[in-house]
């Protein structure tokens, strides 16, 4: 086995050192691996160990320590990968559970916003029916007032008018009585004027037969 062919397959090629520059550079543009690539990958470890085992046992059997010590660095790399994967693939587990948290609670809060704005609509709703109701009633309130305050002022006219019609009556009454008496006065004065005249008139006569 050659050098080139050592440094090809050793931990520095194959080993954690890509694969944990993959890992970060997957974690920085969000997680993205796909599925499709995580198998891959895990594909690419499994093989890589199986050829490292393959090469260690065939290096060890044979007496070449190269070969064997080239198939435990193969594998050791196959391990880093599926450990490296192994974190990936929770972290893209991690991540997708986040996105999903932060989905739920970004709906649960929009619920919560839409509650809150459903519950200030009806509470506004409650209190413009409140108002209204409290406006029918003090117009319904009012109405009655101006009715009293009208049948009120009616009763009070109608009883001026019986006043008004009970001194005109009695107004009546006494300017007859008045009248009587007055004519009867007048009778009397003319039956006292007669009386008079006639005395006068005997007056004369006796005076005339002197």
């Amino acid at each position: 086995m050659s050098a080139v062919n050592q440094r090809r397959d050793s931990p520095a090629a194959t080993g954690p050192g890509p694969a944990h520059g993959r890992s970060e550079a997957q974690k920085r543009r969000g997680h993205h691996m796909t599925d499709d690539n995580a198998a891959g990958e895990s594909r690419r470890s499994l093989v890589d160990a199986v050829t490292g085992k393959a090469k260690e046992v065939a290096g060890a059997l044979t007496g070449k320590d190269d070969l064997a010590q080239e198939g435990q660095l193969q594998q050791a790399g196959a391990e880093a990968r599926r450990e490296a994967n192994s974190r990936d693939a929770l972290a893209d587990a991690a991540a997708r559970q986040s996105v999903d948290d932060l989905r739920t609670e970004q709906r649960e809060a929009d619920e919560i916003k839409h509650e809150a704005y459903r519950d200030a609509g009806q509470k506004e709703r409650a209190i413009a029916d409140q108002l209204q109701a409290e406006k029918a009633q003090a117009d319904q309130r009012a109405r009655q007032q101006e009715q009293a305050e009208r049948a009120r002022s009616e009763a009070d006219a109608q009883s001026v008018a019986r006043e008004a019609a009970t001194d005109a009556a009695r107004l009546r009454g006494q300017a007859e009585v008045d009248e009587v008496e007055a004519d009867a006065a007048a009778r009397q004065l003319d039956a006292q004027a007669d009386d008079a005249e006639r005395a006068a008139a005997a007056l004369r006569s006796g005076t005339d037969a002197l």
